[in-house]
């Protein structure tokens, strides 16, 4: 990207001569702009640049409360790529409580096939914009019940794992801080990446016992491009 420096008046300047003499202030009223799409951003007299981490780029976000897993559950959620867009998982979370204070292990898993379903029922869990200017989400989102698939999808391997803490019910304990996140873009990491129908990423309670009276609530945010 080539960026072009504008004084007050909207005239291009070279970067250098936006500085005064000491080096450490720009003069005037001072931004930077893409030529390409007219973007501007402001910088101060002191020389700060104002930026935002807001993205263009089509987000969306899928969610679900108080789902009951099946018992000794495996695959609980899906996330299926897409025959027309790039999906990038950026966030799941999840969360939870019991009728007695529990927790279950969580792994995040990629997988190169959909398995065979079986007595297990598909729910969808609609992606919701961020801007609805957007187009509709082209990601399959699922959660998984009435059984566990008879035979889960080829395993690629396991991208996380962790304990899914489960309050009780009732306590005040839930929340925040009972949450248990996989935040895949937190230091500008790259993405959980999805390309085509085959390739899926799967939230996995890797067949553990589930706490009586445990409910489970599900979040995630992913983005879709064309590359």
């Amino acid at each position: 990207m080539t960026l072009q420096v504008l004084d007050s008046s909207g005239a291009k300047q070279n970067l250098s001569t936006t500085f005064d003499d000491t080096g450490q202030a720009l003069v005037g009223s001072t931004c930077i702009a893409d030529p390409a799409s007219g973007k501007k951003a402001g910088v101060s007299p002191f020389g700060e640049l104002a930026v935002t981490t807001d993205t263009t780029t089509p987000t969306y976000r899928a969610a679900k409360l108080a789902l009951t897993p099946v018992a000794s559950p495996t695959d609980v959620f899906v996330i299926q790529g897409s025959a027309t867009k790039t999906i990038r998982i950026k966030k799941i979370k999840l969360s939870g409580v019991a009728t007695a204070q529990g927790n279950m292990p969580v792994q995040i898993v990629r997988r190169s096939s959909a398995g065979t379903p079986g007595s297990a029922v598909l729910t969808a869990i609609t992606a919701v914009k961020h801007d609805t200017n957007d187009a509709a989400a082209t990601a399959v989102i699922s959660s998984v019940g009435t059984a566990n698939y008879t035979t889960l999808g080829t395993l690629v391997g396991v991208l996380g794992a962790k304990r899914l803490s489960m309050p009780a019910s009732g306590s005040g304990a839930a929340g925040d801080g009972a949450e248990t996140s996989f935040d895949f873009c937190r230091n500008a990491d790259k993405a959980l990446v999805l390309r085509g129908t085959s390739d899926f990423i799967c939230v996995n309670f890797n067949g553990a016992a589930v706490p009586a009276g445990g409910v489970v609530d599900f979040e995630i945010e992913f983005e879709e491009d064309a590359s």
